[in-house]
């Protein structure tokens, strides 16, 4: 049977408005045994097929919902602007936000929880591409007490709106900005000069990054533990020079994704051995220069390595 036919067929589009109509009606009580509404954490990932505004209104009537710190609603495809400002007028007291791939919320929804919502300090919008690319400037004028970011996918955002957010959120120790192609060598020096605290930066498809982002970041972010820099464009852009940068900068490096690299040779992984003597897990996989030699010079130490 084709897409199309089971698309047309009568019976299932009855079946699937019932099981919508159904779900729709479905109260808050009818949450699943392990989700505990009484704690201060709510994750309603799990939650989210019949997730939408109405249903998270109901569920902040409670009484005990302004003791509500963290809050998981990855996922949530039904959330819309309107349900953030149900968080924002019940849930002032939230320090941790998650709302990954909700597509529907745009920056009226994110600057009304940015702007009510004080004590943020983990914030994911990953995946929400409803919102405009230099809209997300705002997290850098009310998100400064954040300390963890993630926008991974969010490809729409512009170069200038990732300045203004470095240069607001100077707290930031863990940064996902993976597969946002906009990010520059430019950005990431705004970066390192802002968010001296940075210990772990995801930067994997970020193929506008080169040599001279990584060589300005590890002069300033001296704490860095963690680092992605796998891609699978313009993978000339990062040689063994990052690595040495890394080296020189980042003694306290523990973790580093250097897959797909293809200008990496031996010499830059005798660099980063020698440089950074907590490293214990290293991806080189598809770094094509890297030979058996440079394996030894991670397999010296107590480092884990991938190659494939």
């Amino acid at each position: 049977m084709s897409k199309k036919n089971v698309v047309s067929d009568p019976k299932l589009i009855r079946s699937l408005q019932r099981y919508e109509k159904q779900s729709r009606r479905l109260a808050y009580n009818e949450l699943p045994n392990n989700v505990n509404l009484e704690a201060e954490k709510w994750d309603l990932s799990s939650w989210t097929l019949i997730m939408s505004d109405n249903c998270l209104s109901r569920l902040v009537e409670r009484q005990n919902a302004h003791i509500v710190t963290d809050l998981d609603l990855s996922g949530g495809d039904k959330i819309t602007d309107a349900g953030l400002n149900v968080i924002t007028d019940n849930l002032p007291n939230l320090t941790s936000f998650s709302i990954e791939n909700a597509f529907q919320i745009t920056e009226k929804g994110l600057a009304a929880l940015v702007k009510s919502c004080h004590f943020l300090k983990k914030l994911s919008l990953s995946g929400c591409l409803g919102i405009s690319g230099t809209e997300f400037a705002i997290l850098g004028q009310h998100a400064c007490n954040l300390v963890h970011l993630e926008v991974s996918g969010c490809r729409q955002i512009t170069s200038w709106a990732f300045m203004k957010i470095f240069e607001g959120c100077q707290l930031l120790k863990y940064l996902d900005v993976s597969h946002c192609s906009s990010i520059t060598d430019q950005g990431v020096k705004v970066l390192a000069n802002f968010c001296t605290n940075l210990e772990r930066l995801n930067l994997q498809e970020c193929r506008q990054i080169s040599d001279v982002g990584i060589l300005s970041l590890s002069k300033k972010a001296t704490n860095l533990s963690m680092i992605t820099l796998s891609r699978k464009d313009l993978v000339s852009r990062i040689t063994d020079v990052s690595l040495l940068a890394i080296a020189e900068g980042c003694s306290n490096l523990k973790f580093i994704d250097i897959s797909g690299c293809e200008m990496i040779t031996d010499v830059g992984i005798s660099w980063l051995a020698k440089g950074c003597k907590y490293i214990e897990y290293v991806n080189v996989s598809n770094c094509t220069k890297i030979t058996n030699v440079g394996l030894r010079y991670l397999s010296e130490g107590k480092t884990h390595f991938y190659s494939f």
